[in-house]
């Protein structure tokens, strides 16, 4: 399934945003891909939405940032419009070999401390000081390297 469109419009919905959106529906209309690329405020939601609804039969797909604005599009959007992450999209289409690992379940750290019976440790510094590490600390830094680990391509 190929992502990159065979026409490429960018349009910057700045003052000028009620002649974009009609360069846009003009552009969607003969078949061409809209990409709506501006800085927040100016209107991308709002043209998108516009082209979605005047052509109830072509699909097409909204990326945000962020969970909370995919949600908020996916309220404003008719059903041809799909709205989602940029992550969820990546997540989607890779390898569950992959994906299953960064779904592994997460041991508390300090669980991880009691459990392995691990204790404060003395680390030297560059600077020929000692650090004490409590074991929460050495908890947390398992934790953390077992999980990117699991998440490499050595696992």
């Amino acid at each position: 399934m190929g992502l990159a469109p065979s026409v490429f419009h960018s349009y910057d919905t700045d003052n000028q945003s009620h002649s974009r959106a009609d360069d846009g529906l003009d552009t969607v209309d003969v078949g061409d891909t809209v990409k709506v690329k501006t800085y927040a405020g100016p209107g991308k939601t709002s043209t998108l939405r516009l082209i979605a609804e005047r052509f109830e039969r072509k699909r097409g797909q909204y990326l945000a940032f962020n969970c909370d604005i995919a949600a908020d599009a996916k309220r404003k959007f008719p059903r041809n419009g799909s709205c989602r992450t940029v992550h969820s999209v990546a997540f989607a289409q890779a390898d569950s070999a992959i994906t299953a690992r960064l779904n592994l379940p997460k041991e508390a750290q300090h669980l991880i401390a009691g459990q392995y019976g691990l204790s404060p440790i003395r680390v030297p510094t560059i600077f020929g000081k000692n650090v004490e590490l409590s074991a929460f600390q050495v908890g947390r830094l398992v934790a953390e390297g077992s999980a990117r680990f699991w998440r490499s391509a050595h696992a």
